[in-house]
């Protein structure tokens, strides 16, 4: 990723350019009539490099060969070996990292590489300087530093401008540099001054090496005076360190510009640099006057090219640039325009260097447009510079390809806030998308970056819509669109923003790969990782929040994508669960049996969950040829599922695991044995749930508790159903004397198992009289129990003696609504109201079974069925809606929304005792109220209205009430207040 101009560098510098240092110390020291001085520079050391370790000092010798030579192994070897100190050590790994920088391999490394190996350098560099004293090695150093370190970020601050991230970056290496040679300056000057307090002498032979030292001394001054134009540059214009560094180095660079001398011309071009640095009226001028005077000088051989057409063009370059920092700007154009006829006339006609030169002048058009924006006396010239030099950067990456990255850089940062992306240069779209790319590789993001990101996600719609998807993925669009979700998610995962928004983003990012999945119909792997982003999107929000509307339509979309338009099995375990969720049973079952896994909980699960949706099935199956069938793969399936569990059982020795496989085996049981009381056939449910007290000893006490009322229930119902009630009530007394307490939690789980059953088998729309028969003879003999355990158990809590006996009173109840004999039938709604009344005569109102009492008071009135009794029923069911004693017609079940089946049954009767009493009192207004609240109801739920339990009861009334009319007829004010009237009286 870009994280600045400079990281993705391109030198737009002429290729030819002169940039090495040591052929630049060549040419001075060889003109200045020093060939040995320069040869020592050249042949290496004269002296020890680096300190003494303990032992010979032949050991440091040894020791800087080594390094010096890039023998890395042998180096460590000795290392170890002679248990050199580790400060020691850096010293000659430094040697060997700085050696380095010069050979092709480090060039051949990434950028990213060679980045990391300068900063290695540049953080250790103080390690290594103590300890070398050879001059020409630390120019050696210096000039490999500047070289791969420096000159790059230099030559970006040259070209395209000041920017603080390069400027930070070029700091610490430019600062090492100039530590560097300011020790070449001085190692050598303090041998100079030692020799020159011992020569006595003129013809003493140690004053010729008092001059080489000198002269050295002075080599290493100039280079360290031309490299301090880094680290001026380095600094921020306004910084006084930059004005202070740029004229001490014009002060030192001075006294090598004499006429004729060898760094003439470069001391003078440096010259012109640190003054166009330095900046300020006086220091432009003068920068000016350098750079012509580099112009002006003339090579008296014509015969051969010119050793200076280098420091010729950069002059004349710099020159412009000079103007265009000091805002004068009239003389720009007229100089760009002599710039460009010039190098057409004396430059290399190579493409390299044609390339190089085009991609300069087209960066200095560009920054004299700019700053003619800045200068422009109104907003609508200002835009038109401001095009123009977007213009002239884009017109470059169409010539330049390889200059894309940098130049989007720059221009990025030029673009306004605010952008009309449907007017923006295709080339610009790319940009502002390519840079969000950039920015979303990123952990964390400023709030001009954010900015940066929408401007990127806005980019990619924008090349989509221009650029129609297509099938085979081959459009300019392709990259857009596979990556617009990325984007989409960066945005959801910013910790910057708000809540909702980031949740938005990323319900945007699972639209976005969808949409790209969807469209992509043959690019396979470009849309798997788009699939399996969205999913994980998907997955991981649905944890936190599976009841969003919006969230879960976008994963029944993703799952169905990639089950059924793109055939991954991979996703047919969460397919099935979600088919399942949403009562699909069909499609859950056959997407369980695609699951494919190596793990034997995978297995065993997905096996469960084909016999539970088999299961569903069978409850509303019509046909008895399909209940066999479901019945048989229930059966089926089990045989699979229970050696697995075993072996499962066998290989872990987690008692937690040991009891999760356990409690498959148990609800197979359970389901299997509920299969056989559904086909009536009872001796098998008995012989399934033979010995199940010892399957169920692995699991929690609770679930222990939960398993063992489903099981009495099963085995209660067979005995009963075979004749055998005696048994039945039996092995519930047997239950009671092991354990009181234990028994009555387990009758509890029974009892409800029992009115679950009623209510459910009651609500079908063809429901088996024998079966709800028998049912009620449970739920009767059951109470009679429950009414015994009540009255002997001193000690039970009161919360399950009441329970017991109303489940007492409401059996009689239920009892009483399936008798044919009216004797019978007023009997036990004697009994239940005698026993509702006796319940709520010792409550206060405000407890909270006190509502509970009254519906059941309520509806057992209506049972009753005359005119007294209805009245009493309407009153008390109308006041209880009143106050809001129902609930809501609809309650969450787990992850499902269901009908409230007390509300239903409460209204039901409500209504009914309207349509009844407005019979007998002949009042019509008592009809229309019924009708106007039914109406009400139906526009709400629909279809649902009543739930499964009471869903064909309200049909029925619907059909008595209101014939064939349809929601549409009417428009009613919907409200969820209840069906209260203003009158209790009918």
């Amino acid at each position: 990723m870009a994280e600045s101009r400079s990281t993705n560098h391109i030198d737009c510098s002429p290729r030819w350019r002169v940039a090495s240092v040591i052929l630049l110390a060549a040419s001075w020291a060889v003109g200045m009539g020093q060939p040995r001085a320069f040869a020592q520079v050249a042949a290496g050391p004269t002296s020890n490099p680096v300190g003494s370790v303990a032992g010979d000092p032949q050991d440091t010798k040894l020791m800087y060969e080594l390094a010096n030579r890039g023998m890395t192994s042998l180096l460590e070897y000795y290392f170890q070996k002679y248990h050199v100190p580790e400060e020691q050590r850096r010293q000659f790994l430094m040697i060997v990292a700085l050696k380095s920088l010069d050979e092709p391999q480090f060039a051949a490394r990434s950028e990213s590489d060679r980045a990391k190996e300068i900063e290695n350098i540049v953080n250790n560099i103080n390690d290594l300087l103590p300890g070398v004293h050879d001059p020409q090695q630390l120019i050696r150093y210096s000039a490999a530093l500047t070289k791969n370190g420096a000159d790059p970020l230099i030559s970006n601050l040259e070209y395209w401008g000041e920017d603080p991230k390069t400027q930070a970056m070029l700091h610490p290496i430019a600062q090492s540099i100039d530590k560097i040679l300011r020790q070449a300056v001085d190692e050598p000057r303090k041998k100079a001054d030692v020799l020159l307090n011992q020569i006595k002498l003129s013809d003493d032979p140690r004053a010729k090496q008092w001059e080489e030292l000198n002269q050295i001394s002075n080599f290493a001054l100039f280079m360290r005076a031309r490299a301090a134009y880094g680290l001026a540059i380095s600094y921020d214009h306004a910084a006084p360190a930059r004005a202070e560094i740029c004229k001490q180095a014009i002060s030192e660079l001075d006294q090598f510009d004499f006429d004729g001398g060898p760094a003439q011309v470069p001391s003078e071009l440096s010259i012109g640099k640190l003054y166009m640095a330095e900046g300020g009226d006086e220091a432009f001028a003068a920068a000016k006057k350098y750079f012509q005077k580099v112009i002006d000088r003339k090579d008296d051989d014509k015969s051969k090219p010119s050793p200076f057409l280098q420091q010729d063009y950069e002059a004349r370059y710099f020159t412009v640039v000079t103007d265009v920092l000091s805002h004068k700007l009239s003389p720009v154009d007229q100089d760009l325009s002599d710039l460009k006829t010039w190098q057409s006339e004396s430059m290399p006609a190579d493409k390299a260097t044609q390339q190089s030169l085009a991609a300069n002048l087209a960066l200095l058009e560009y920054r004299i447009d700019m700053a003619k924006a800045e200068e422009a006396p109104n907003a609508q010239e200002k835009e038109q510079f401001n095009s123009q030099a977007i213009s002239v950067l884009v017109a470059l990456v169409n010539e330049q390809p390889n200059l894309r990255r940098i130049i989007f850089d720059l221009v990025m940062s030029r673009l306004p806030q605010t952008q009309d992306l449907t007017k923006l240069d295709p080339l610009l779209l790319e940009g502002l998308f390519d840079k969000g790319v950039d920015l979303a590789l990123k952990k964390t993001a400023t709030a001009a970056e954010t900015h940066q990101m929408e401007l990127a996600i806005g980019a990619a719609r924008e090349i989509i819509r221009r650029n129609p998807l297509q099938a085979d993925g081959n459009s300019r669009s392709d990259r857009a669109a596979f990556l617009l979700g990325a984007l989409e998610q960066y945005l959801g995962e910013n910790a910057q923003l708000p809540e909702a928004q980031r949740r938005n983003h990323k319900f945007l990012a699972v639209e976005s790969y969808l949409d790209y999945v969807q469209r992509f119909i043959t690019n396979t792997s470009s849309r798997k990782k788009a699939m399996d982003q969205a999913m994980g999107l998907l997955t991981e929000m649905r944890q936190s929040d599976h009841n969003d509307d919006r969230l879960n339509s976008l994963y029944d979309h993703a799952l169905d994508l990639g089950m059924n338009k793109m055939g991954m099995t991979d996703l047919a375990y969460e397919y099935a669960t979600r088919r399942r969720e949403l009562g699909d049973y069909a499609a859950a079952k056959t997407a369980y049996a695609l699951v494919q896994s190596n793990q034997i909980g995978m297995k065993i699960d997905s096996l469960y969950y084909q016999m539970y949706c088999d299961k569903q099935l069978l409850d509303h199956a019509a046909g008895a040829s399909q209940k066999t069938d479901l019945s048989q793969d229930i059966q089926r399936l089990a045989d699979q599922l229970n050696p697995r569990v075993q072996q499962a059982i066998e290989q872990t020795t987690d008692p937690k695991n040991k009891a999760g496989f356990q409690l498959y085996r148990v609800e197979s049981i359970l389901m299997a044995a509920d299969v056989a009381r559904a086909n009536k056939n009872p001796a098998r449910a008995l012989q399934l749930l033979d010995n199940f007290e010892k399957e169920v000893s692995l699991l929690s006490q609770d679930d222990q508790n939960a398993r063992l009322g489903d099981a009495l229930f099963q085995r209660v119902n067979a005995l009963i159903s075979l004749g055998r009630s005696t048994e039945a009530i039996s092995e519930i007394h047997q239950l009671v004397q092991k354990d009181p307490r234990k028994a009555l939690e387990t009758v509890d789980s029974l009892v409800r198992k029992l009115n679950e059953s009623f209510i459910q088998e009651r609500g079908k729309e063809h429901p088996d009289e024998s079966m709800l028969n028998l049912l009620s003879q449970q739920r009767a003999q059951m109470s009679e129990l429950l009414v015994e355990q009540a009255q002997k158990n001193t000690a039970l809590p009161t919360e399950y003696r009441q329970k017991y006996l109303q489940f007492s009173a409401k059996a009689q109840l239920d009892a009483a609504r399936l008798q044919t004999d009216p004797a019978n039938r007023r009997k036990f709604l004697d009994q239940a109201m005698k026993a509702f009344q006796g319940l709520i005569a010792g409550l206060n109102p405000s407890d909270p079974a006190y509502p509970g009492l009254q519906r059941d008071i309520a509806l057992t009135e209506f049972e009753m069925g005359n005119a007294d009794n209805l009245q009493k029923a309407h009153d008390i069911l109308n006041d209880l809606f009143a106050a809001k004693q129902f609930g809501l017609p609809l309650m969450r079940v787990g992850d499902e929304s269901k009908m409230n089946d007390v509300y239903s049954e409460g209204l039901l009767r409500l209504l009914q005792a309207k349509v009844k009493l407005a019979e007998i009192h002949r009042d019509v207004l008592l009809r229309e109220e019924a009708e106007r609240i039914l109406k009400n109801y139906v526009i709400q739920f629909g279809d649902q209205a009543g739930g499964e339990a009471y869903g064909k009861d309200f049909r029925a009334l619907r059909k008595e009430l209101l014939g064939n009319w349809s929601p549409t007829d009417d428009v009613l004010i919907l409200s969820n207040r209840g069906p209260t009237t203003s009158s209790s009286r009918p």
